[in-house]
């Protein structure tokens, strides 16, 4: 009985601390959207100015020129920004997983020096240093599969003929 309910807490303790990875990945997702790009490298996209308009009128439809005459002015053009600065879904995933990696590179030490401590305060107990060495090992492991993923995704755009 006793095996079982220690087979329970690594079990509860394994899904425990991947539901908080997830929702710490989830919570910083905003981070990767936030970040501006240099102006002068450009987004892909052609800027297209806002009229300015008084702040207690709605901005009025934009109507296109009906005979087609391409004029040099702006007038009655608006400029919407593209808020995830990617052109391409490979773009986005390529972002997506880059912040991934990021997340993944703060969090490896602080999991290796949990490991640590669960080595120093072992005592002499077996339990304490098997936990310690499957932390490492998992934390090592689960870090691998993410930078594994970063290559993957390259593989991927690559033959599916998307931009980097």
């Amino acid at each position: 009985m006793s095996e079982e309910n220690s087979i329970l807490k690594r079990c509860g303790a394994k899904i425990l601390s991947s539901i908080v990875l997830l929702v710490l990945s989830l919570s910083f997702g905003g981070l990767v959207f936030a970040v501006e790009e240099n102006p002068s490298m450009g987004t892909g996209n052609p800027p297209i100015n806002l009229p300015s308009q008084p702040t207690n009128f709605p901005a009025p439809p934009v109507v296109p020129n009906p005979q087609g005459s391409g004029s040099s002015q702006n007038s009655g053009s608006i400029e919407i920004p593209n808020p995830l600065k990617v052109t391409s879904i490979s773009a986005l995933i390529d972002r997506i997983v880059t912040y991934i990696i990021t997340i993944a590179t703060i969090l490896l030490p602080l999991a290796v020096i949990y490991a640590a401590y669960l080595f120093m305060s072992s005592g002499g107990d077996t339990e304490k240093i098997t936990l310690g060495r499957k932390t490492i090992l998992w934390t090592v492991v689960g870090y691998a599969l993410i930078l594994i993923s970063k290559g993957v995704t390259l593989i991927v755009a690559d033959i599916l003929g998307g931009k980097r």
